[in-house]
């Protein structure tokens, strides 16, 4: 469970390449968490994620309500197969997509590129 993750001006860049699953979350939870503590923006991809389950739901969850709490912005990208499954079966698909929407509007009003 791999977490890499670099950060540059207040904006911490992290990826994760393996499972989000009940064995991982606990570790994976207490690295992003410090992680999101010291940036203003984070944006977290998901494309190497193998087995995603309810605690690497939950885990997303409080990321996000940490992120709100702190006033920190929270893009998660590239959604693997598995991910996106999960999603799907919360019936969350639709507000993530435009979420990250509503985020390209602002990069682009911004000049600043899409990832």
């Amino acid at each position: 469970m791999p977490l890499t993750a670099r950060t540059s001006k207040g904006k911490c860049k992290a990826k994760i390449d393996g499972d989000m699953n009940i064995y991982t979350s606990c570790e994976l939870k207490d690295k992003l968490l410090q992680k999101l503590a010291k940036c203003q923006t984070m944006e977290l991809d998901l494309s190497q994620v193998m087995e995603f389950d309810t605690a690497g739901f939950q885990l997303l969850a409080l990321l996000k309500r940490e992120a709100d709490r702190n006033e920190t912005t929270l893009l998660i990208n590239n959604h693997s197969l598995p991910v996106q499954d999960v999603f799907e079966l919360f019936h969350v698909t639709g507000q993530v997509e435009r979420k990250l929407a509503d985020c390209d509007k602002e990069k682009a009003s911004t000049g600043e590129p899409l990832s």
